[in-house]
């Protein structure tokens, strides 16, 4: 009688031995594998060419809109009447120097603010100083404070009667 008992006995589990040379090959093989893999994908990417995508461009919305312009004078106005209602002396917190149509327009925004903002004349003929006041020593901090609130950096400034003589010069001047 033949001996079954082999045929039923459970398995033992599967080794695999290799031996040095097998282990090397089968080592080559895996990184040759792994640098086609890598070599295609790079090609494969290389290869593409993408659309370029548009940059998503944010317009702001304005909400602020510009006071009516006047009409426009008929006779050009006098240098003389550059700081009419300033008084020689007196204290100002002076916030910019800029052009007569951009300092007319912020002495407008600035009084509809409840500053007694007014236009002064400026250091050439070219620039006109925006100015608030005239202030009492009690009342320029405050004032200050309350520009800084709104956003409107200011310093003092004691208003001084531009004089004949550096009128002259100034015209002078701007002819050289």
């Amino acid at each position: 009688m033949q001996d079954y008992s082999a045929l039923t006995s459970k398995p033992r589990g599967f080794e695999l031995s290799l031996e040095r040379r097998q282990m090397v090959v089968v080592m080559l093989l895996a990184g040759a594998l792994l640098a086609l893999i890598s070599a295609t994908a790079y090609f494969a990417g290389n290869s593409m060419t993408l659309e370029p995508v548009p940059a998503l461009v944010v317009q702001p919305k304005l909400i602020l809109t510009p006071p009516p312009l006047p009409a426009p004078p008929t006779e050009a106005p006098a240098p003389a009447s550059r700081g009419s209602r300033l008084i020689a002396g007196q204290t100002y917190l002076q916030l910019a120097a800029v052009d007569r149509g951009i300092a007319e327009v912020f002495v407008e925004f600035l009084s509809r603010e409840g500053f007694p903002a007014v236009v002064g004349p400026g250091p050439d003929e070219t620039l006109y100083r925006v100015l608030v006041g005239p202030l009492k020593e009690s009342q320029i901090s405050v004032t200050q404070a309350q520009l800084k609130a709104a956003g409107y950096g200011s310093f003092v400034r004691k208003y001084q009667a531009p004089r004949a003589a550096d009128r002259e010069a100034a015209g002078s001047g701007a002819g050289q």
